[in-house]
């Protein structure tokens, strides 16, 4: 929680609220996508710890399609593949919009849509109708287009099964404002590749209410699919009878990160600064997959706290600054954090993504002072 958080939401806290509708800006997807999920789930949970009331219902609006259809671009993609697997979180719900969108406007004119799509959701869990409570039709809305659940890979098929595919798939257009219609055209942008990860546009097929098959010649021991894996997949044309398309999605466990980092083997020395005088001397080094990656030069202090040394530091790889975070308790064997940020603190900045600790048992966070160039411990 910082500026906007303390300017926005937290004055609105002790108020009643029935659920929340959030509509997704496109920063996100140019600065470390990869870790847009862990950060998402994050600022739901707050909101609703914050709040107090619960698991209040959480609406959202998956990023609509942008710029050229010929585009590459890892991180629009990955950003939506990232809001979709946030619906593991209990009461949350996501409206699909890369086919509302706008190829030269990164702000679509079609709210309507937007709108539609996102009250499915309220709709059937959050207003009983006077039709839920006279006959349950409500309990029959379908508020979401088909949602990647599992898949099986057969004799060089990968078999993918859908949620949420209502009375069935179909393949379908959606013209400007009207509803989607059945084409009954073959599936596109679908993708595939094997352990090489080197993706090719698949053939694939509904071969039943609620799966797809995909393959592909080249890749007879397939290992992953995706699908609408663009930042603009004009074309893509998966959706369910109800005229909801299926979301942006990949079988990949995890999509690797562009400059994921990896302790190895020492070039730096840095002093752990925490230790007054300072005793122990912590050895890293970090290494990035790819030729294009940058090494980092951001030697900070690490601290001791509860057993462990701990190291903040930031470098940059293609999607911008990453600031990264990593603890051992012998400085051999190192472990991989989720980025803990702090606020700016006295008019001071924050420094290479730096997190809280404790000291003589009260919180407390290192930041770096620009006006003195001296790093400081705020308590």
């Amino acid at each position: 929680p910082a500026t906007i958080f303390n300017g926005m939401v937290n004055p609105v806290i002790p108020y009643a609220i029935k659920g929340t509708i959030w509509y997704q800006g496109e920063a996100n997807s140019g600065y470390n996508p990869h870790r847009y999920g862990r950060n998402f789930r994050a600022m739901i949970s707050s909101w609703r710890r914050h709040w107090g009331q619960g698991d209040f219902p959480f609406y959202f609006a998956q990023l609509a399609n942008y710029g050229s259809p010929k585009a590459s671009s890892e991180g629009w993609p990955t950003v939506c593949d990232q809001q979709r697997r946030t619906l593991g979180l209990k009461n949350t719900g996501m409206a699909v919009l890369y086919d509302i969108g706008e190829s030269r406007d990164v702000h679509p004119h079609n709210k309507m849509d937007v709108g539609r799509r996102l009250a499915l959701w309220a709709l059937k869990h959050d207003y009983p109708s006077a039709e839920r409570r006279g006959g349950g039709k409500a309990a029959s809305i379908v508020c979401s287009g088909p949602l990647y659940r599992s898949h099986s890979i057969t004799d060089g098929k990968v078999v993918v099964l859908f949620d949420h595919a209502g009375s069935g798939l179909m393949t379908g257009e959606k013209p400007v404002m009207d509803a989607a219609r059945e084409t009954g055209e073959p599936l596109r942008f679908f993708e595939i590749c094997g352990a090489d990860r080197q993706w090719k546009q698949a053939q694939a097929e509904i071969t039943g209410k609620d799966t797809v098959t995909v393959t592909h010649p080249e890749v007879p021991e397939p290992v992953s699919v995706r699908y609408g894996w663009s930042k603009n997949p004009e074309g893509a044309n998966l959706y369910n009878k109800e005229g909801l398309p299926a979301s942006i999605f990949t079988t990949e466990s995890e999509v690797p990160a562009a400059g994921t980092p990896q302790v190895v083997n020492a070039n730096m020395k840095v002093p752990a600064m925490m230790e007054n005088p300072p005793k122990t001397w912590l050895t890293y080094h970090l290494a990035h997959p790819g030729p294009d990656r940058a090494w980092p030069g951001d030697p900070n202090p690490a601290f001791f706290w509860k057993g462990r040394y701990h190291l903040h530091y930031i470098y940059r790889d293609p999607t911008g600054f990453v600031f990264a975070h990593v603890s051992s308790d012998d400085m051999v064997h190192w472990k991989w954090h989720p980025t803990v940020l702090g606020p700016t603190t006295m008019g001071h900045g924050m420094f290479s993504g730096t997190g809280f600790f404790t000291k003589d048992g009260r919180p407390a966070m290192v930041y770096h002072g620009q006006r003195s160039n001296r790093n400081w411990i705020a308590y």
